[in-house]
């Protein structure tokens, strides 16, 4: 018969013993949030299908945008699409608002050939501003950082001038004085 290994030898897993109680693993709480999106989301399609189908094909670029294009933290090309694409599906959208507000009159938007190039031209635009102002923003930081160096520059030689070289010797942190100092010391 094979003798166990003692048990007192072992130390406890950790978190577990020491005299802290053991929890349960507790599953993620997805469940009523899910539940009351659900619920709004059907209330929202009863009272206002004509917008929701306006808005869910008018807006798919920005749903592109947002769930497979944009992977950045800070969404700037979710922004800058959706942004402009709500700005091309707004008058549609209040078309159907203030006409017959029926699912039809929403269908008659849609169909519309021009309506859809109205609403994805101005998600077009936005992807236009998204890719092509950060590069000319960068370029003109750069010639405004430039155009300051100049002037500093031109700044410290009028110092130079008028004060000699001895502004342009850097000054000694207390760190650097000590180790002058114990230099000289062991030198002299």
């Amino acid at each position: 018969m094979a003798k166990k290994p003692d048990q007192k030898a072992l130390p406890p897993p950790a978190g577990k013993g020491r005299g802290q109680p053991q929890k349960a693993a507790q599953p993620a709480r997805r469940g009523p949030n899910l539940v009351l999106s659900a619920i709004i989301f059907v209330i929202v399609m009863w009272l206002a299908l004509p917008q929701v189908l306006i808005l869910a094909i008018g807006m798919l670029p920005t749903w592109v945008a947002v769930f497979l294009v944009d992977q950045s933290k800070e969404k700037y090309a979710s922004f800058c699409v959706g942004g402009l694409n709500f700005c091309g599906t707004l008058p549609f959208l209040i078309d159907v608002w203030t006409g017959a507000n029926t699912t039809m009159s929403a269908v008659l938007v849609l169909t519309d050939v021009f309506s859809l190039l109205i609403m994805y031209g101005a998600a077009a635009i936005g992807w236009t501003l998204f890719m092509f102002v950060p590069p000319f923003a960068a370029m003109g930081l750069h010639v405004l950082n430039e155009r300051k160096i100049a002037q500093l520059r031109e700044r410290q030689k009028k110092l130079i001038e008028d004060w000699g070289d001895g502004v342009t010797e850097p000054i000694d942190s207390p760190e650097e004085k000590a180790r002058k100092k114990k230099q000289k010391i062991l030198e002299g």
